[in-house]
């Protein structure tokens, strides 16, 4: 699941920057908007997902800090 949130992140993340030049075709130039933003808010979504499991794991786990 980690490798899952953290890749459709970064992919959908790239995929708002590799569509820009896109944006001036006229026949994509109404659609492109509202598809940037929804891979925008995907990958925000998918990254706080990566992030809440991740520090999930660490607060509940058995780890000790030995020496300090």
């Amino acid at each position: 699941m980690l490798y899952i949130t953290i890749l459709g992140g970064s992919v959908l993340g790239m995929g708002v920057g590799v569509v820009m030049p896109f944006r001036n075709i006229q026949s994509l130039s109404e659609i492109l908007p509202s598809v940037q933003r929804r891979f925008a808010i995907i990958s925000l979504v998918l990254y706080f997902l990566f992030t809440a499991v991740v520090t999930y794991r660490i607060v509940f786990s058995d780890f000790k800090l030995e020496g300090y």
